[in-house]
C-alpha cells in the first residue's frame, strides 16, 4: 500500500505532468518546441497533440488518489475497529507500539494524498485548457479554411464571366455572317434569272425584287439577333447578380455557423 500511494502513484502523475508541459508548449508554438515530435517541417501535428491530450487525461484519472483514501480510511476503520475489540490482555506494548505506527502510517497517507489530490486537479484544468486552446485553433482553422474556399468559388465566377466576355469577338463574326447571309441567300436564288451573260453583259430589269427581299430579310435577321443578344445579355446579368447575392447569403450562413461552434 505504500509502494502503491507514496511511489507509484507520484511517479504517474508525475510523467503525466511532465507530458502536459510538452503539451502546453506544443500548443503555445513556443520556439523550444522543435524538438518535439508533435512539430513537423515548422507546423503542430494537431492530431497528435489531440490523441496525446485524451492519453493523458486517461492516465491521470487512472486509479485517482481519493481511490486509495477510500482503501485507506477503510483499513483505518479495521485497525480501530480490532484495537476497540481485542482482548486488554493481548495489549502489549509492540502491540500498542504496531498500533500506533499504523495510524501514524495511515495519516501520512491521508495527508499525501490530499495533496496528490490537489496535483491531480490541477493537471486536469491544465489538459481542459489545452483542449479549449486545441479546439479554437481547430475552428479558427475551419474559418480561415471556409473563406478560402468563397475565394476561390468567387474567383471561379469571375473566370466564368471573363470567358463569356471573350466570346464578342465571335458575337462580331455572328452580326457579319447575319448581314450578308440574307443577301448570299436571295442572290443563289435569282441570280441565273437576273443576269444574263450570254451575249452581251447587262443587268435585268428586274433586279429591284432581289433588293426588295434582301433588305427586309436582313433588316428582319440583324433585329432578330439585336433582340436575342440584348434578351441574352439581360438574362446573364440576373444571373450573375443571384450568384453574387447567392455567394454572400453562403458566406455569412457558414460564418454564422462557425461562430456558434466556436
Amino acid at each position: 500500500m505504500s509502494d502503491l500511494v507514496a511511489t507509484s502513484n507520484e511517479v504517474k502523475q508525475r510523467e503525466a505532468r511532465t507530458s502536459i508541459r510538452q503539451l502546453e508548449k506544443a500548443i503555445s508554438v513556443n520556439d523550444d518546441t522543435t524538438g518535439f515530435y508533435y512539430s513537423k517541417d515548422g507546423t503542430i501535428d494537431l492530431r497528435t497533440v489531440a490523441s496525446d491530450l485524451t492519453e493523458h487525461h486517461r492516465r491521470i484519472l487512472h486509479r485517482p488518489p481519493k481511490l486509495y483514501s477510500k482503501v485507506i480510511d477503510a483499513l483505518e476503520a479495521a485497525t480501530d475497529c480490532f484495537w476497540a475489540h481485542v482482548d486488554p490482555t493481548h495489549k502489549t506494548k509492540a502491540l500498542d507500539q504496531l498500533h500506533a505506527t499504523l495510524k501514524d502510517r495511515f495519516h501520512c497517507h491521508r495527508v499525501r494524498l490530499v495533496g496528490l489530490e490537489k496535483y491531480v486537479s490541477i493537471s486536469v484544468e491544465r489538459l481542459n485548457i489545452q483542449r479549449s486552446m486545441v479546439s479554437f485553433i481547430t475552428a479558427e482553422i475551419a474559418q480561415k479554411d471556409a473563406k478560402l474556399n468563397l475565394k476561390i468559388a468567387g474567383d471561379q465566377r469571375k473566370i466564368a464571366h471573363a470567358s463569356k466576355s471573350d466570346s464578342q469577338a465571335m458575337k462580331a463574326l455572328s452580326l457579319l455572317g447575319a448581314a450578308f447571309l440574307p443577301g448570299t441567300f436571295i442572290a443563289s436564288i435569282f441570280s441565273m434569272s437576273f443576269f444574263d451573260f450570254q451575249t452581251q453583259v447587262h443587268v435585268s430589269s428586274k433586279i429591284w425584287i432581289y433588293f426588295a427581299f434582301m433588305v427586309p430579310l436582313t433588316t428582319a435577321v440583324l433585329l432578330g439577333w439585336l433582340f436575342w443578344d440584348h434578351k441574352r445579355r439581360r438574362l446573364q446579368h440576373l444571373t450573375r447578380s443571384s450568384s453574387n447575392n447567392s455567394g454572400s447569403d453562403t458566406e455569412k450562413a457558414i460564418m454564422f455557423e462557425i461562430s456558434k461552434r466556436a
